[in-house]
């Protein structure tokens, strides 16, 4: 099986079984946790515009979800013109971080992306960004409060997490970037003022 085939599988599980944490603690599945409200579309930062559904979750808050067959076609046309970077692009800036196509030419892995999930908690908007040139994920978030993303290997268990402070800004904040190649990636934010956090996070991609 190829590495993409690989990849669509997953991403099919994924969004069969995602899940997002509640600011109580708890969570609540998808699709079956979750309500339709309306379909919709999103727009790559290159000018893609692809197919998405918001959803409102049990605890009230709103995601907007692309569809999968949407975010496979996005991969399937990034992996015929340029090479997944890898670990190298762990901790890299996405706005800054170029790699080479196989065109001859060099992109910012931010210059293709979009966010395949956005979560609307009310006061705060996380959402998670995605480079198919790159296949790299990040966080982007505004206002007032912490975002993170944390990657996971295909097992569960957590491989590394990142972090954006913008508890005394308005303005939107980014987290570097992680590789995602075969891995899985959720953006979250603190849902509660001081304390503990309690990550308020899309669902995996």
């Amino acid at each position: 099986m190829t590495w993409f085939a690989r990849a669509a599988t997953a991403l099919l599980t994924l969004v069969a079984t995602a899940t997002v944490l509640t600011p109580g603690g708890a969570t609540a599945a998808a699709p079956g946790g979750r309500t339709f409200l309306k379909a919709t579309t999103i727009r790559s930062d290159d000018g893609k515009v692809l197919p998405a559904t918001i959803y409102r979750l049990p605890n009230g808050y709103t995601e907007t979800v692309v569809e999968p067959a949407a975010f496979q076609k996005a991969l399937a046309a990034a992996a015929e013109s340029s090479d997944p970077c890898g670990y190298v692009c762990d901790g890299k800036n996405p706005a800054t971080y170029p790699v080479l196509g196989r065109d001859g030419h060099t992109y910012l892995c931010g210059s293709d992306a979009f966010s395949p999930r956005t979560l609307n908690g009310g006061y705060a908007v996380v959402e998670l960004r995605y480079s198919p040139r790159c296949r790299t994920a990040w966080t982007r978030g505004c206002c007032y409060t912490v975002f993170s993303g944390f990657s996971y290997y295909s097992n569960g268990v957590q491989r590394d997490w990142v972090y954006a402070e913008a508890r005394n800004s308005g303005k939107s904040v980014y987290t570097v970037m992680l590789n995602d190649a075969y891995l899985q990636y959720k953006a979250c934010y603190d849902s509660q003022i001081g304390g503990t956090p309690e990550w308020a996070c899309t669902g995996k991609y």
